[in-house]
């Protein structure tokens, strides 16, 4: 949770910083996507039987990207 609100800040570091702070930024955004998505996987695993995780991941990639 502290990674989430943490890399929440990336918008004002990306868009009203210079270059370091950009890349700050875009670092940030990484940790957090990071951290969601594998979050976001692991409970559509635990919520979806085994022989179904393929499409459930496919639909979740569609619907996320």
């Amino acid at each position: 949770m502290f990674a989430v609100i943490f890399s929440s800040l990336f918008a004002p570091l990306v868009l009203f910083g210079n270059g370091h702070r950009g890349l700050l930024g875009m670092t940030l955004w990484g940790i957090g996507m990071g951290v969601e998505e594998s979050i976001l996987k692991a409970a559509a695993a635990q919520l979806v039987p085994a022989n179904n995780r393929g499409s459930a991941y496919g639909v979740f990639n569609t619907g996320y990207g």
